[in-house]
């Protein structure tokens, strides 16, 4: 709830700024920032912490998500083909989302693995948060791909 809330925040000026500036780099920004938040949640942080990096958490996200949406009007061939144009950004956004906790759980299992079936150890959940770093990096690489108009 508390990273919704500070992405709900941080979305409309998000995409103000990137209008003016370039959505590129508010993109960039947001997956550094959500990057740093995941390694930041794998050195086992206290609740205090855990509290303060889902905040942070949620302005990368929220930044994200609003330029990510923008950027993918802004790469559409044609008004005319604009319905199949974000078909296939939700499909990705989709396969992305239902990828992650396929890989995580097996991450999770191995590197957690502990004799108690209801429990995981810390090295289980620094490994996902590792992985969601890396996720996080990989979609700003992937970004020098996109041609924008």
């Amino acid at each position: 709830m508390i990273n919704q809330l500070s992405a709900a925040l941080i979305a409309p000026p998000s995409g103000w700024i990137s209008d003016r500036y370039g959505r590129k780099p508010l993109v960039y920004a947001s997956c550094v920032v959500m990057a740093s938040v995941f390694l930041g949640f794998s050195l086992g942080p206290t609740i205090d912490v855990v509290v303060w990096l889902s905040v942070i958490y949620g302005l990368g996200n929220g930044m994200f998500l609003s330029v990510d949406y923008a950027l993918a009007c802004d790469t559409l061939p044609s008004a005319e083909a604009a319905a199949q144009g974000l078909g296939v950004w939700g499909v990705s956004a989709f396969l992305g989302t239902t990828l992650g906790p396929l890989i995580a759980a097996p991450l999770l299992a191995y590197f957690g693995w502990t004799a108690s079936p209801d429990r995981y150890s810390r090295l289980g959940y620094m490994a996902v948060n590792l992985a969601g770093a890396c996720y996080v990096c990989c979609s700003g690489l992937f970004l020098c791909f996109v041609r924008a108009r």
